[in-house]
């Protein structure tokens, strides 16, 4: 999302996915170039509870993406367990949605 310089810090995605584009692996450029006008849904991931990191990677993935100029964004932030607090104030942020995975 963002490219790592001297006052900014490099922000990645754990996927990207384009749920009206044909399944595949591209490049950072390739994808840039696709997002435009498009659906997208960003995917960011902890291996454990809900917690306020991933709250802040889900909210401002969203608002970082923006810049691509996409049709609309979604973003799973996906965990392994419910804060309840926490899903509480993420409910003013329509985009976000967090998806209890089991951990093995």
């Amino acid at each position: 999302m963002v490219n790592k310089g001297e006052e900014i810090g490099s922000r990645y995605l754990d996927a990207l996915i384009l749920p009206n584009q044909k399944r595949t692996e591209a490049t950072k450029s390739e994808i840039v170039d696709t997002i435009k006008g498009q659906d997208i849904i960003l995917v960011q991931a902890k291996n454990k509870r809900l917690g306020m990191p991933l709250m802040g990677q889900a909210i401002f993935s969203v608002e970082l993406m923006r810049k691509f100029s996409p049709s609309s964004i979604r973003c799973c932030a996906l965990c392994t367990g419910k804060d309840i607090v926490l899903e509480n104030l993420l409910k003013p942020y329509h985009e976000v949605e967090v998806v209890i995975i089991e951990s093995e």
